[in-house]
């Protein structure tokens, strides 16, 4: 089971995205994504974005807002509860992390190469309610069945 965040940073309509290095081995090559990662042992879903952010940009977000849930049933055989974060306010200069990827400010994130299941939920980081999206994977990483809850 893999705890993950991930932070969309908005800025005057712009939204960071990153694409990651890697080859095509992993299962994000190719994937353009919000900025996050990996939840390690003892750490806060907050404190990870925070860091994480930091890693891969250099900027520092204050106050980001979680949004909603994913939750990846059997995505290439692990399920992934990832927490999604939106921030508005950060300072520092933006800086590219060559080990980390690519990083570009854009204007509509959905004409990127994005994930099948982003672009179902990612309209959710608009409104106010709060979300569960949830997705269901065969053995070739297909979207069988999904639902999104709002509250």
């Amino acid at each position: 089971m893999g705890l993950e965040t991930l932070c969309y940073l908005r800025d005057n309509g712009r939204t960071l995205m990153i694409l990651h290095n890697g080859g095509p081995e992993q299962f994000f090559y190719g994937v353009w994504n919000g900025l996050g990662g990996k939840i390690e042992q003892g750490e806060a879903p907050l404190d990870n974005v925070i860091r994480e952010v930091k890693e891969e940009s250099g900027l520092i977000i204050k106050n980001p807002k979680l949004k909603g849930m994913m939750i990846h049933i059997n995505l290439f055989g692990v399920d992934h509860y990832v927490f999604n974060y939106v921030a508005t306010e950060f300072e520092g200069t933006l800086r590219e992390n060559k080990r980390e990827g690519i990083l570009r400010w854009v204007d509509d994130i959905c004409t990127l190469n994005l994930w099948k299941s982003d672009r179902l939920w990612l309209p959710l980081l608009d409104q106010d309610r709060f979300f569960i999206a949830e997705f269901r994977y065969d053995e070739k990483a297909e979207i069988i069945k999904h639902d999104i809850t709002l509250y």
